[in-house]
This record gives C-alpha cells, structure tokens and sequence, in this order.
C-alpha cells in the first residue's frame, strides 16, 4: 500500500524539486521532510497544508484529506436529506454536462497548454461543477448521517468493493 510519505516523495519527484527546496519553502528542515517522507513521524496538520498548497498534489490531497475538494461545510444551508438529494442530483447533472462538453474536444490533449481560451474556460468550468458535486454528496452524507445512517460501514462496504475491483491493494481498511 503507498504511503503518505511516498505520496510526499512522488508530487516532490512530479515536480522536480529536491528535498531542500521544498523544506525551505514549507518552513522545516530537510531531515524533518525526509522523516515524514520516510513514514518515521506523522505530518503535523499545518505542514500538510503547506505540503498541499506548495506541491499542489491532488494525490498528496487525498492522500491527506480524503478528497480533492476543499473542506468546507455549508453552515448556513438548511440541510433535509430529501432536498440535499434533489441538489444533489441537479449537481451531478451539471458536472456530467460539462464532463462531456470536454470530452468532446479534449481526447488528445496532454497538457493544459494545448487547450484553446474557450477550451480552457469549459475546462475549468468543468473542474468548478465537479465541486459542487463533491459538495452536494458531503450534504447527502451528513443529512443521511442525521437520519441514521452509518457511514462508516457503507466506507468498508466500498473500500471491500475496490479492492475486489483492483482498484486498491490487499490491506487493512483504516476508515
């Protein structure tokens, strides 16, 4: 199974940084990064963030945070699960719409340099509605959690179902 330190190895080496540049930038000295990197101390929360932000790792996110999105939760929304779901849904809809929009030009793009300005704003477009999707499942899952659900068995459901799928290693699940 890869760890948070090879997750850290791989977006510094995905970069073509050395340890020394990163560690200036995060505010730390080399050996402390290569002890994190070595899996020999767990990663303070303000060093993650820092981590994250200087490498900007969508691997090393997940690896950190469990998701890509930013963390937030809409405190002044007015959460029912019936209409969480029903925004839920008019979300997904959006993303899958730009998705495809995409799709549709970007079969043989390598590189964000290649797209046009009108490719790029559909691009990002595409990248912003896949948020409020990430969004509106977190709302799903804390009105779901509300009525009782537990979300932690329907996480070992799934992460059984990865697995058995390929997706993931043979390991312990870690919540």
């Amino acid at each position: 199974m890869r760890t948070l330190g090879d997750a850290i190895k791989d977006a510094v080496a995905a970069k073509g940084l050395t340890q020394e540049q990163v560690s200036r930038q995060v505010g730390i000295d080399r050996t402390t990064l290569s002890k994190y990197m070595n899996n020999h101390v767990d990663v303070p929360n303000d060093i993650k963030r820092s981590l994250v932000s200087y490498l900007s790792d969508p691997v090393l996110r997940i690896k950190f945070y469990g998701t890509t999105s930013s963390n937030i939760v809409f405190d002044k929304a007015h959460l029912e699960f019936y209409k969480s779901g029903l925004k839920a849904i008019e979300e997904f809809k959006e993303a899958i719409e730009s998705i495809e929009e995409v799709l549709n030009f970007a079969y043989n793009i390598n590189s964000e340099e290649e797209l046009t300005d009108d490719q790029m704003e559909k691009f990002e477009k595409m990248l912003d509605e896949i948020e409020d999707a990430n969004h509106a499942c977190d709302m799903v899952d804390i009105t779901a959690a509300e009525l009782g659900a537990d979300l932690d068995a329907r996480n070992r459901r799934c992460y059984k179902k990865y697995r058995t799928r390929g997706y993931l290693e043979e390991c312990e699940y870690n919540g």
